[in-house]
């Protein structure tokens, strides 16, 4: 169920190449430096380290989230079955999972 980094680091790969694309890449750029900076860590750390950890955080979770969400099509039964699958994890294992709600 897990993102390999290589996955992610497609991932990472294609956005930065759709960004570049993007009608305001000037804009999203200047925000991507400003991130740089108040990480204190270079452009290339940024696209080969802190968004492919970024990715596999988020693409996990969300294979997680289908897996678990599969067959329920009402959204307001997704919302309640996913909020007490986190509940009976927190519960279960006594850990935090508020990063993933």
């Amino acid at each position: 169920m897990t993102v390999s980094e290589d996955e992610a680091r497609e991932c990472a790969k294609k956005q930065r190449e759709e960004l570049d694309k993007s009608s305001n890449a000037e804009e999203i750029q200047k925000a991507i430096y400003d991130l740089i900076q108040g990480l204190g860590i270079s452009e290339e750390e940024y696209w080969t380290d802190y968004v492919v950890k970024g990715y596999m955080k988020q693409n996990t979770i969300s294979k997680l989230r289908s897996e678990v969400l599969e067959g329920i099509e009402d959204q307001a039964k997704r919302n309640e079955a996913w909020e007490e699958f986190v509940k009976t994890l927190t519960k279960s294992y006594s850990i935090d999972l508020k990063s993933i709600e």
